[in-house]
């Protein structure tokens, strides 16, 4: 698991990352709508934390114990998300896109591709995500 909150967060996480391509011009278009909307002006020093917003990112073989500082899952899941949606980007890849409105204050944003989850967290999403087709 990882989080982006400035630019140079996402450039580093996408160097190391092993996730598709795809993947990583998703995430990449996803910070970049939230900074426009978030912010006017053009600086180098914008985070996303300073908005109260969070993106995190789960790799392959996270789980409900996985955690990042303060960002824990199971504690993430247990408080249920505003929403889940999966998202295609290509025949193969599909994402998860899930929001978690802690409080008036902190707003995540967690992506994770489909399919590469431990198994109980895949299954708590597609249920989240059902839930809001229903």
């Amino acid at each position: 698991m990882f989080r982006i909150s400035t630019a140079q967060q996402l450039q580093n996480a996408l160097e190391k990352s092993l996730l598709p391509s795809r993947f990583h011009e998703y995430l990449a278009a996803e910070y970049e709508g939230l900074r426009q909307a978030l912010h006017h002006e053009e600086t180098l020093d914008f985070s996303l934390e300073d908005h109260g917003y969070n993106m995190i990112v789960l790799v392959p073989g996270d789980g409900c114990s996985s955690s990042l500082g303060v960002f824990n899952m199971k504690a993430l899941m247990d408080s249920h998300p505003e929403y889940v949606e999966i998202i295609p980007l290509s025949e193969k890849v599909f994402v998860f896109r899930a929001c978690f409105l802690l409080d008036n204050e902190c707003l995540i944003m967690m992506y994770a591709v489909k399919g590469t989850l431990e198994p109980q967290l895949e299954q708590r999403l597609n249920d989240f995500s059902e839930e809001a087709v229903q």
